[in-house]
C-alpha cells in the first residue's frame, strides 16, 4: 500500500525541524552564541571607550608631573628668526620671563598667540630645545602697497598691504623698503568699507612682473586703484589702474585683470616707444583690449601713427 503522505525532498528537510513551540539544543546554543558574541562586542567597545577617557585624562592631570620630570634648566637663550626685517629688540619689548622660569613652564601657546594678533606677522613656530633654549621663528608678511588711512579728527596714518589683501601696520621697515611701494587706491563697497582686500594676488602678479621684468617702468607707478575691480575674476570688465608720473606727466595705464600681463605691459613698451617717436605727451594707454591698445595723447591724437 502507498502512503499518503508526500515523500518530496522539500517536505522531507520539514520534518526534520523542531515543531513550533519546541526549543531544540542547537537552537538554544545558537542563540546563546549570538548572545555571548554580541555581549564581548560591547564589552570590548566599553574597554577601548574607558582606556582612551583614562589616557585623556592622565594627559590632563599629569601634565604638570610630567613636566616636572623632565630634564627641564632656567630659561637662559632665546633663538630668534625671522624672513622679514622685525627685531630682537621688538621681540624683548612683547615678551618677558620671570627669573628663573623653567623651559617647560614657558606657555609657548600664550606666547604664540600673543606674537600672531601682531598684524605683521603672518605665523609663528615656537619649540623648546632641552635643557633651557627656546627657539622662535616668524614668518613676516611681504609688503606690496601703501595705504593711507584718515580718521575722524584728520589724522592720517599709513598701513602697509600684503599680497593677500591683509591690511597692516609697518615695524622695523627700512625707508628704501617702503618708499617705492606705489600707494593704493581701493575699490569701495556700498557700504563705505574696503575691507577686506579681494583678489589682491593678481594685483599682486602684476607688481611683481613689473618690477623684476620692467623696473623703470615699475619706477614711475604712484598710485594703484582699484575703483573697477572688485577681485572677481569671474566677472567681465575687471581693469586695475595705475596713475604713472613720468616726466612731470601724469598717465593712467589700464590693465586687463583677466587677460596675460606680461602680453599687456609688452604693448605698454611699443606704445611708448612710438609716443616718444611722435614726440607727443601720453595720457592714457588702455591696455585692457586682446591683443590691441588704446592710447590718448596731450595733442588731442587718438591714433599711434
Amino acid at each position: 500500500m502507498h502512503s499518503k503522505r508526500d515523500q518530496s525532498w522539500k517536505a522531507l528537510q520539514s520534518d526534520t525541524e523542531a515543531p513550533d513551540g519546541i526549543t531544540t539544543y542547537t537552537s538554544r546554543r545558537r542563540r546563546w552564541l549570538r548572545r555571548l558574541r554580541l555581549s564581548a562586542s560591547l564589552i570590548v567597545g566599553l574597554g577601548l571607550l574607558i582606556c582612551i577617557v583614562i589616557w585623556m585624562l592622565s594627559l590632563f592631570l599629569g601634565n604638570k608631573q610630567a613636566l616636572d620630570t623632565l630634564p627641564s634648566e632656567p630659561l637662559a637663550v632665546v633663538n630668534f628668526k625671522t624672513n622679514g626685517v622685525l627685531s630682537e629688540d621688538w621681540l624683548g619689548s612683547l615678551l618677558t620671563f620671570p627669573p628663573g622660569e623653567r623651559l617647560m613652564e614657558v606657555d609657548i601657546h600664550k606666547i604664540k598667540d600673543s606674537l600672531e594678533s601682531v598684524g605683521q606677522v603672518e605665523k609663528v613656530i615656537i619649540e623648546r630645545e632641552l635643557p633651557d633654549i627656546l627657539s622662535i621663528q616668524i614668518f613676516e608678511r611681504t609688503p606690496i602697497l601703501r595705504l593711507i588711512l584718515e580718521d575722524s579728527v584728520g589724522t592720517q596714518r599709513i598701513l602697509l598691504v600684503d599680497a593677500k589683501g591683509e591690511i597692516y601696520k609697518g615695524i622695523d621697515y627700512a625707508d628704501e623698503t617702503i618708499a617705492p611701494l606705489p600707494y593704493l587706491s581701493p575699490f569701495y563697497r556700498s557700504d563705505g568699507s574696503y575691507r577686506p582686500l579681494m583678489g589682491m594676488e593678481r594685483v599682486a602678479e602684476l607688481l611683481d612682473l613689473c618690477r623684476s621684468d620692467y623696473p623703470e617702468e615699475y619706477a614711475t607707478w604712484k598710485v594703484v586703484v582699484l575703483k573697477h575691480y572688485s577681485g572677481d575674476l569671474k566677472l567681465p570688465g575687471e581693469v586695475v589702474e595705475i596713475k604713472v608720473t613720468e616726466n612731470e606727466a601724469n598717465i593712467r595705464l589700464i590693465f586687463g585683470a583677466n587677460s596675460d600681463f606680461s602680453q599687456q605691459l609688452d604693448r605698454l613698451r611699443h606704445v611708448k616707444e612710438v609716443a616718444r617717436g611722435l614726440g607727443d605727451t601720453l595720457l592714457q594707454v588702455d591696455l585692457s583690449m586682446p591683443n590691441s591698445a588704446v592710447a590718448r595723447f596731450k595733442s588731442g591724437r587718438d591714433k599711434l601713427y
